[in-house]
């Protein structure tokens, strides 16, 4: 007697296919974050004003067609710590290798958005790349996706001097809540991708400066001595209500940098 069909696998299995190959074909799903929505669940992160720049304009995504001059952006990156205007520290990881706006997986995002709180309020310097690079260093994701193809590994002869820490395993589809942001000059990188990312052959080296970053990397090996974890870190800038990879005014240690409301 032939076994049964598990139908309920059988529709799990066929969903799962068709979103696999629904990202190698767009980066971007049909829109489901409606106006209500998105300001309902996110309009804290972009609606205020700070000395360094105006408010963030955000518009739904149906509303693209009026404004021709922005460019997308996941509604999940807001909750992650990435809002526009961006971060020089995330500018540079963006130029330094050659990344897009919609590159990253959401866990991507939040560890560089750890990564920057814990350099500007706990480390007391400025993040960047070559002490990100220290620790991290970026990884294809299966599958080809446009969008949500790179996340950031740790380097395993570095584990242990990085803050310990899970990030969430594994995430609901969230390509299709996505906003449109207007920006007078966008960065280059806002423009979506039109071919799966290719690894670059040193995107697993340290930086040139990697020699001379001494005193920052004792000083996070001590934090996580001391107990502080990323876990710790993320939840102080959501209850700080700060997005660390945005550009901020002020110098490291100062919590006004990056306000969001």
């Amino acid at each position: 007697m032939a076994p049964k069909a598990d139908k309920g696998k059988g529709v799990k299995s066929g969903e799962a296919h068709r979103l696999v190959a629904l990202r190698k074909e767009r980066a971007l799903f049909s829109p489901q974050l409606g106006a209500k929505e998105l300001r309902e669940y996110y309009y804290l992160f972009w609606s205020t004003e700070t000395r360094a720049h105006p408010r963030t304009r955000v518009l739904p995504a149906t509303a693209s067609r009026l404004a021709p001059n922005g460019y997308p952006f996941f509604a999940l990156f807001f909750y992650r710590g990435l809002c526009p205007p961006f971060s020089e520290f995330f500018c540079d990881i963006m130029n330094t290798y050659g990344f897009r706006l919609l590159d990253f997986t959401p866990n991507a995002v939040l560890t560089m958005a750890v990564f920057a709180h814990l350099c500007e309020n706990f480390v007391g310097v400025h993040p960047n790349v070559a002490l990100f690079r220290h620790f991290f260093m970026p990884r294809v994701e299966r599958g080809e996706p446009l969008a949500g193809g790179i996340a950031w590994i740790s380097r395993v002869d570095k584990k242990e001097a990085y803050l310990e820490g899970e990030l969430r395993s594994k995430w609901e589809e969230w390509r299709a809540e996505w906003c449109w942001i207007i920006e007078e000059n966008p960065q280059p990188f806002t423009t979506l991708r039109q071919a799966p990312i290719a690894r670059g052959n040193d995107w697993s080296n340290v930086a040139p400066e990697d020699g001379r970053l001494k005193i920052a990397i004792t000083r996070i090996l001590r934090l996580r001595l001391a107990g502080l974890t990323v876990g710790a870190v993320g939840a102080d800038f959501l209850r700080c209500r700060i997005a660390p990879c945005r550009r901020g005014g002020d110098p490291p240690g100062s919590l006004r940098t990056r306000w969001i409301s």
